[in-house]
């Protein structure tokens, strides 16, 4: 019987893939890495390219984030990592491919999460822990400690070393003169470029220091405010009273930070009058195209204005809770944030770097 035009040109097309050299093949592949156990159906020449790309040592960054964290019910604390669908039927090949003996189902818990997958694996696993590096690669988009549950530094090193990222996201019940040393050591080892710091409480010496240390190190910033059982009328950010944050914020941009991103819809008055106006004037002189996003009490009426190829203006936002977007209500009326940043970055995202 004659196969249908259609069909011809389906496996026309198969033979030249199956033609194609192996690393152009499995360029082809990485393409579209959601699509690997289909293609591995496909014919045993395809299923040969696939497992042979998926036993080379990966070139996608698999894994979006690395979290340190603990389990309540488990009293156990875990490595989670999150995986975007995309990539999971690729991890998931790499690792029955690496160790077929090896029942991986038994010894990590798996959830789903929309677009994503998580991946729970208990830390005192060390030989899974190298087995999963040897599957992910070494590359992570951002590690995350939650340092309200687990405060080890030897441990949270233990697993880091395994990885290399350049974002890191913390969260800190009470901040201590311990976690900000132990905070900048992260910083400086792993060459981090981005960092978000959240803190309730703080009891460090010094926490002004430590974030133009910080500023020193790495070139994105987020400091973020949890809400507090306080009047909102509290001048509080970073678990700091009342302080005066112009010249804290113009002496961070004058190291090598160029972007700032203050997260506090609770406590809005952090940030005075006299303080946003010294920063609309001064921060565009700095002499680098910076990004400056802040909730405060912006005037909600002042127009846009140009200095040194600066945009100055206040917007208006979109709360959700437990999302990192800003709110648009606040006892009953909305509330903006002051934006300075260079006309090359207006578009940009605290996430763009």
């Amino acid at each position: 019987a004659t196969l249908p035009l259609k069909n011809k040109r389906h496996l026309f097309g198969l033979a030249l893939f199956e033609q194609l050299p192996c690393e152009l093949a499995w360029k082809i592949i990485e393409k579209v890495p959601e699509e690997v156990y289909q293609l591995r159906l496909t014919s045993q020449t395809l299923k040969a390219r696939v497992d042979e790309y998926s036993l080379q040592a990966t070139t996608i960054p698999l894994v979006e984030s690395l979290e340190v964290c603990v389990l309540y019910e488990k009293k156990a604390m875990e490595i989670c990592l999150t995986i975007p669908k995309c990539y999971t039927e690729l991890f998931e090949l790499r690792m029955k491919l690496r160790k077929s003996e090896f029942d991986w189902s038994k010894r990590i818990n798996r959830k789903l999460l929309g677009t994503e997958n998580l991946y729970q694996i208990n830390y005192e696993d060390e030989e899974l822990m190298d087995f999963v590096r040897e599957c992910t690669g070494k590359k992570v988009g951002t590690a995350e400690i939650n340092y309200n549950y687990v405060w080890n530094e030897s441990k949270i090193s233990r697993v880091l070393d395994r990885f290399e990222f350049r974002n890191l996201r913390v969260k800190i019940g009470t901040i201590t003169d311990g976690l900000v040393d132990h905070l900048l050591k992260i910083v400086k080892a792993y060459n981090v470029d981005s960092c978000s710091v959240e803190t309730d409480n703080n009891a460090a010496s010094n926490l002004v220091v430590f974030l133009i240390d910080l500023s020193s190190r790495v070139l994105s910033m987020r400091i973020v405010q949890p809400p507090q059982y306080l009047r909102r009328s509290s001048r509080l950010l970073f678990g700091i009273h009342d302080a005066q944050w112009a010249p804290i914020i113009l002496d961070m941009f004058s190291r090598k930070l160029d972007k700032l991103q203050i997260e506090n819809m609770h406590f809005l008055d952090y940030l005075s009058d006299t303080d946003q106006q010294s920063l609309k004037e001064t921060l565009p002189l700095r002499g680098k195209k910076v990004w400056f996003e802040a909730t405060c009490n912006a005037d909600e009426n002042s127009e846009e204005i140009m200095t040194n190829e600066h945009s100055i203006f206040s917007k208006f936002q979109t709360y959700i809770f437990n999302f990192s977007v800003f709110s648009v209500k606040r006892d009953g009326g909305p509330f903006s944030t002051l934006n300075i940043k260079h006309t090359s970055r207006e578009q940009e995202l605290f996430e763009d770097y």
